[in-house]
């Protein structure tokens, strides 16, 4: 396949040609609308079928909540616990934390300025350059911020680090100020690109992408035109194996020097029009037949909305290969068609009301249903696959003792899954009548299991179940993994004499469980909880730490 120009008429036909054409201070800047608090949600109709966006990454309030984090809590004790270490004054790591020091110490002028009303003298002309100027600077500090988490990634986060018990540099990212994980993710994926490294030899080794990465560094390209040219590159990147397209290292080049001029132009909707058209380039023909180009970009997640009007529920996003695709539709088309309401002569009383979109979400919710009550899953961590909810008891003996035809407006009480997402009692009554329900029994002001209800073995089923609802997953601080991968740890050791009972025992996941002890961090139970010791590199003072999944009651599975 030849290798077409991207910088030729030819390629940019249309409306993005007579865009394109357009002087710079002729376009209309891009102002986000204030009823859309997030303008880079749009349907997929709106991006062509190419960029799947993300609600929930507010990565441009991530990148000043983060940096202001970071400053006043992560950096001092960074530096106390060895970034700085031994190095000579004047040495780069000491002229870099003074240097820290005297953006704080300005941003505490402008701070203390922009709050004294006589800032309201201003013209606004000073006003304008003000807001524009600030705008750049909020931006430069994307490359420091870059180029540490690239740092932080080949020194502090690897394995033998002293960072290593973190999967990953965006979970330590997250934890340390306080981020979503999405956003963390973004951040270093981002650094991976735009920011210059340093070598296994200590040579400087300059960024993958240097045309944008002196574009981010000017202060042109805001954060959130960075995330969309992340996800892309990203994505682009993937396909450099792949035979029977354009992407090439030389292609790739050019694409970046076209982005680089047009991202510090166009923002939100141009911006993700140059990107797909971009992606059209470089894939003319998209990925039709081609299953190594289907394999390099599958991908599937299933996250829970944490904010938002949407916020209880799930989104399920990916991209499948046809072969998988094919399969899902060969599933779900026949569940998905509508139900109508009919009587005994067949005659239609009532229309199936739902849109395809709710017929195939309760298809795909029919099939999981189905697979539960099969009980043929995997196994996972040493017991069956099993939907985990946790209640109050006598919430939940009230709510399944209520008339549903009573015309309340709910059952009163919630349930929790074993990942901590909140559901509502009618959810978790719906979900409890075909289910198998395991008593545990709590003490409501320590926690502690006090009654399994049956005699139980070493690490017995039961003794898994009670630490699934006591724990809610590892207890390790940070971590995430639900109770389904984690195994049992003793918090005494077996070999020292530790007995396999309640008070002696945590969930832990395989990652955890494998690494905690090199690491310098030792577990306690107290309270009835697991709490963990970090090592002093750490915390000098070793406060314990607790890993907040918690709640008691009744274990429906």
């Amino acid at each position: 396949m030849g290798h077409q120009s991207l910088s030729g008429p030819e390629w940019l036909p249309g409306e993005l040609d007579a865009l394109f054409a357009r002087e710079p201070e002729e376009l209309e800047p891009t102002v986000p609308d204030p009823e859309d608090p997030w303008p880079l949600d749009l349907d997929d109709e709106d991006l062509g079928g190419w960029f799947e966006s993300d609600p929930d990454l507010d990565l441009e309030s991530g990148l000043d909540s983060g940096l202001e984090s970071g400053l006043d809590s992560g950096l001092e004790s960074g530096l106390d616990s060895g970034l700085v270490g031994d190095e000579a004054p004047g040495s780069v790591p000491e002229r870099f934390a003074a240097a820290i020091g005297r953006l704080s110490a300005v941003l505490d002028d402008v701070a203390s300025l922009a709050a004294d009303p006589g800032l309201g003298l201003a013209g606004g002309d000073l006003l304008i350059g003000w807001v524009r100027e600030l705008e750049r600077c909020r931006n430069r500090l994307q490359v420091p911020d870059q180029v540490l988490l690239n740092l932080m990634e080949a020194a502090g986060c690897r394995i033998d680090g002293p960072l290593g018990l973190f999967a990953s540099p965006q979970a330590f990212l997250a934890a340390l100020v306080g981020v979503p994980v999405g956003q963390a993710k973004a951040r270093v994926q981002a650094a991976g690109l735009f920011a210059a490294t340093v070598g296994t030899d200590g040579q400087r080794v300059p960024a993958r992408f240097p045309m944008l990465a002196e574009a981010i560094g000017s202060g042109e390209i805001s954060a959130d035109r960075v995330w969309l040219l992340t996800k892309a590159l990203v994505e682009w990147e993937k396909l450099l194996p792949v035979t029977g397209n354009n992407v090439t290292v030389e292609s790739l080049a050019e694409a970046e020097e076209l982005l680089a001029r047009q991202a510090r132009v166009f923002g939100g909707r141009q911006l993700m029009q140059v990107i797909d058209r971009v992606a059209g380039w470089l894939c003319p023909d998209g990925m039709v037949d081609d299953r190594p180009a289907q394999d390099a970009v599958r991908e599937l997640e299933v996250r829970p909305i944490e904010r938002g009007m949407h916020k209880g529920t799930y989104r399920l996003e990916g991209r499948l290969t046809a072969e998988a695709g094919a399969k899902v539709l060969a599933v779900l088309d026949p569940l998905s068609k509508p139900l109508p309401v009919t009587d005994e002569s067949g005659h239609v009383i009532e229309q199936d009301c739902r849109d395809r979109g709710q017929r195939m979400h309760d298809a795909l919710e029919e099939v999981m249903d189905r697979s539960l009550r099969a009980g043929e899953l995997p196994a996972h961590g040493g017991t069956p696959a099993t939907l985990i909810l946790i209640a109050e008891e006598d919430e939940f003996v009230a709510a399944a003792a209520a008339d549903p035809e009573s015309g309340d407006a709910g059952r009163p009480g919630s349930g929790v899954t074993e990942t901590g997402d909140i559901l509502s009692m009618d959810v978790v009554v719906g979900l409890a009548d075909e289910a198998e329900i395991v008593r545990t029994v709590f003490d409501r002001r320590t926690g502690d299991v006090l009654d399994l209800g049956r005699t139980r073995r070493l690490a017995s089923y039961a003794q898994t179940l009670a630490l699934a609802a006591r724990d809610g997953g590892c207890t390790f601080p940070g971590c995430s993994k639900s109770p389904k991968w984690c195994q049992r740890h003793h918090i005494v050791d077996w070999a020292k004499g530790g007995k396999t009972d309640l008070a002696n025992l945590a969930l832990l996941c395989g990652f955890h469980h494998q690494r905690f002890a090199r690491h310098g961090w030792s577990a306690e139970y107290e309270a009835g909880r697991v709490w963990w010791r970090p090592p002093k590199i750490i915390d000098p003072e070793q406060k314990p730490i607790l890993n907040i999944r918690h709640r008691a009651g009744l274990l429906l599975t």
